[in-house]
C-alpha cells in the first residue's frame, strides 16, 4: 500500500473547508432572483406601435436620425482605435 503523504492530505482538508466557508458565504450574501419574486403568472405586453412612432418622429425631425447614425459612428470609431491598441486584435489564436 502507498504511504500517503500527509502534507497533501492536510491541505486538501483545507481546500475543502475553505470551499465549504466560501460557498456559505455566498448564500449568506447573495440573494437569488429564481425564487425572489413571487409569480404572478401574467405576461409583460410588448407595445409594436413604438417603432412605428420612432418612425413619424425621424420623418418630422430629420435631424434627430442625423444625430444618431453620427453618434453610432462616433462610438464604432472610438471601439475600433480603443482595439487598435490592442496587439492581439484581429488575430486568430
Amino acid at each position: 500500500m502507498k504511504e500517503i503523504n500527509k502534507d497533501l492530505v492536510e491541505n486538501f482538508i483545507a481546500e475543502v473547508k475553505q470551499r465549504n466557508f466560501l460557498r456559505d458565504l455566498y448564500k449568506q450574501n447573495t440573494i437569488e432572483f429564481d425564487n425572489y419574486f413571487k409569480y404572478s403568472g401574467k405576461v409583460e405586453e410588448t407595445k409594436e406601435g413604438s417603432y412605428k412612432e420612432y418612425e413619424k418622429f425621424i420623418i418630422k425631425n430629420p435631424m434627430a436620425d442625423k444625430m444618431r447614425e453620427h453618434m453610432q459612428l462616433r462610438w464604432i470609431e472610438h471601439r475600433y482605435k480603443s482595439n487598435q491598441k490592442d496587439k492581439n486584435y484581429g488575430k486568430i489564436k
